[in-house]
């Protein structure tokens, strides 16, 4: 679902057209996901963010689709990414992790046939 928006390029008086996404942003409560969260509403983007809890993202409330979620269970995942154009991930586990245990659980979840 894209379509063209105009956007005024920051302090220059001038416009484009882009076009605009669905995204889908995984890790959107932390530093990273919050960026990536303003970044894409800034540029006009539609944002749904997977996330564990939504409190932090409470000054976006109105402008983004929040799912809550686990973003390390495939089932929840392929249902929220579906019918949007691109994943955006700011994941970063808070809680050490093994290396191993990440790997086996996202090639377990890859979602590539």
């Amino acid at each position: 679902m894209k379509e063209h928006i105009d956007t005024e390029l920051q302090g220059t008086g001038r416009s484009e057209k882009r076009s605009s996404m669905k995204l889908v942003v995984l890790g959107a409560t932390g530093g990273t996901g919050l960026e990536l969260v303003r970044q894409a509403i800034e540029r006009g983007h539609f944002v749904t963010a997977l996330v564990r809890s939504p409190d932090r993202l409470k000054v976006f409330r109105d402008r983004i689709a929040i799912e809550q979620g686990d973003l390390l269970n495939r089932a929840e995942l392929e249902k929220v990414i579906q019918g949007h154009d691109a994943v955006l991930s700011g994941f970063g586990p808070c809680a050490p992790v093994s290396k191993r245990k990440l790997t086996r659980t996202f090639d377990s979840n890859s979602l590539a046939p």
